[in-house]
């Protein structure tokens, strides 16, 4: 190789190591489960007490490690269950999530939490093929 080329390549190659290196050591960044909000940030926003803000938590906390249970149940299954099925199975957790919030939070703020979880929701088509299905706007 000529010195020019040498002179390009060699600082290009460290700076690849150099990167490989940080890469391979890095901690994985934290799990993000789609939209939830901060307990404490709920708290306030719902006007709770110590109470209910540890009851919110824990019913939230249950509901989080079942959806995560049922996604390793369909993983390991090897199978991948229909839209319609995936969207009866998270309507049906969302009913029994209101049904045990509705046991500790009072009917304003359980409207309160309603609103806040819809505007967390994630809107539009996923995936190219939502696209297609999805109506046009007017």
């Amino acid at each position: 190789m000529n010195r020019t080329t040498n002179l390009v390549l060699r600082p290009l190659i460290a700076l690849f190591v150099l990167l490989a290196a940080v890469n391979a050591t890095a901690e994985p960044g934290p799990r993000h489960d789609g939209p939830r909000m901060d307990i404490d940030k709920l708290a306030v926003l719902l006007d709770l007490d110590d109470y209910q803000k540890q009851e919110v938590d824990s019913i939230l906390a249950a509901k989080r490690e079942a959806a995560e249970a049922k996604r390793e149940e369909f993983k390991a299954s090897g199978t991948r269950p229909d839209r319609e099925t995936m969207r009866a199975e998270h309507e049906a957790m969302r009913a029994a999530t209101r049904d045990e919030l509705a046991a500790v939070l009072t009917p304003s703020q359980l409207e309160k939490f309603e609103l806040l979880m819809e505007q967390h929701r994630p809107r539009g088509p996923r995936r190219e093929k939502d696209a297609e299905e999805a109506p046009e706007a007017l």
